[in-house]
């Protein structure tokens, strides 16, 4: 069972002295690594090889039980490393950073058009369907299936950071929440309050 920490007036914890009151620029790594294992549920079929070059949203790899759902690299750059495990499993893609940031442009999406298919087409081309978690598990989403009884809906953060217009979340949402589907999934990234 574990011990809960409750704060009663406010969230200044008493510790001696105070944090500095200064901003710094953060260094900017130049290896990236993405792990298969953080999304559940998937078996990982390798694309980029070792010495393969990328752009920023270009696919890495992609499911073996889904080949559209695909997952893209976070960085342009060289993929110096695929890491094994037993049974040649893949643990870890590792991505040396180039200078210049080159992307992938998926393209803009039309919300005034749009159903629900073409937005489902258009998160999985672009690498952002991982992200949509099916709930009470936190796998995966399977795109071909419509989930029973959902019934608390959370907004959510994505194409774009699109949280600075509250209009384009609501039309995601009225999108997804198809005329014959009522209620979705829940999804990973939630609003700030």
């Amino acid at each position: 069972m574990s011990n809960d920490i409750r704060i009663k007036k406010g969230l200044d914890i008493k510790l001696k002295g105070e944090a500095e009151k200064t901003i710094e620029t953060a260094v900017v790594s130049n290896f990236y690594s993405i792990r298969p294992e953080d999304f559940h549920g998937i078996i990982p079929k390798l694309i980029a090889r070792e010495g393969t070059k990328l752009k920023a949203g270009e696919t890495v790899f992609y499911n073996k039980d889904n080949e559209d759902m695909k997952f893209v690299s976070p960085v342009a750059g060289e993929v110096v490393e695929v890491e094994r495990g037993a049974r040649r499993r893949i643990m870890s893609i590792k991505i040396q950073a180039d200078k210049s940031q080159d992307a992938v442009d998926h393209g803009k999406f039309d919300f005034g058009s749009a159903d629900a298919d073409s937005l489902k087409a258009h998160l999985l081309a672009s690498g952002c369907w991982p992200f949509i978690k099916q709930r009470p598990y936190d796998v995966i989403a399977k795109p071909n299936k419509t989930p029973k009884g959902a019934k608390h809906h959370h907004t959510f953060e994505v194409l774009g950071r699109a949280n600075k217009d509250y209009k384009d979340l609501t039309r995601i949402m009225k999108v997804i929440n198809d005329k014959d589907n009522p209620d979705y999934f829940y999804f990973l990234f939630y609003p700030y309050t």
